[in-house]
């Protein structure tokens, strides 16, 4: 079924409209999950579908959703919404079918999500003195970010960026150095945040690796630990 721009229902014979419930965010940034139920009140034939469509504010066309929802024995139905664009308010109708047809919809507007230019939300501690790393073990550094639309993170060492490879490995925020060298992975390490609306640096995370065994106290006594 397809709901033509200007379309017109009847009123008597057909359903009552649904009840549209709260309009929640999905994890994914660009969707929205939007949950309706059967009409509370039905002047007309039994519901046997449901059918929706949408448009921006503003706009004169409506883009129809080409899933049609038969009716079940569930009481909730739900529909994710994707690709909404940043910054961009929806209308949204939810009908109720009948086999003479639809009844008036029930509306609601729903707002994209904002846009929210990158920040850097947390870092690692800098790692000298007794925090530092010992040579050739592995170690991990971590920054944490957020915006909308989701950062792209990079990393960088005394001001060189850094790509995944022999002795490095960048995936979700997270920095793997691996085998860990006085010569080559000591100094100061940055985590860049990018989106197509700026980027964010952090603070300059001092790491130190050092090829001597840390000297602590063990259950067997003194000794290295």
């Amino acid at each position: 079924m397809v709901l033509e721009d200007g379309f017109k229902w009847k009123l008597s014979d057909n359903p009552g409209s649904p009840k549209i419930l709260t309009l929640s965010s999905d994890s994914h940034e660009r969707s929205y999950n939007l949950t309706w139920k059967e009409p509370n009140e039905n002047p007309g034939t039994p519901v046997l579908y449901y059918a929706l469509r949408y448009r921006m504010v503003g706009e004169s066309h409506w883009k129809n959703v080409d899933e049609i929802f038969s009716r079940k024995a569930q009481t909730i139905y739900s529909y994710v919404l994707k690709s909404i664009q940043y910054e961009v308010d929806y209308e949204v109708e939810v009908y109720a079918g009948s086999s003479r047809g639809v009844g008036k919809p029930a509306t609601t507007t729903i707002q994209g999500p904002k846009i929210n230019f990158p920040v850097i939300v947390e870092t690692s501690e800098d790692k000298t003195g007794d925090n530092a790393f010992l040579e050739n073990t592995t170690f991990t550094l971590e920054c944490k970010v957020y915006g909308k639309p989701r950062p792209t993170l990079s990393w960088s060492l005394n001001g060189k960026t850094l790509s995944s490879g022999r002795n490095f490995d960048v995936s979700e925020g997270m920095l793997t150095v691996l085998q860990a060298s006085t010569r080559y992975h000591q100094g100061f390490y940055r985590c860049l945040a990018t989106s197509r609306y700026g980027t964010v640096m952090s603070r300059r995370i001092q790491v130190e690796v050092t090829g001597k065994k840390k000297i602590g106290v063990n259950l067997l006594g003194i000794g290295s630990i």
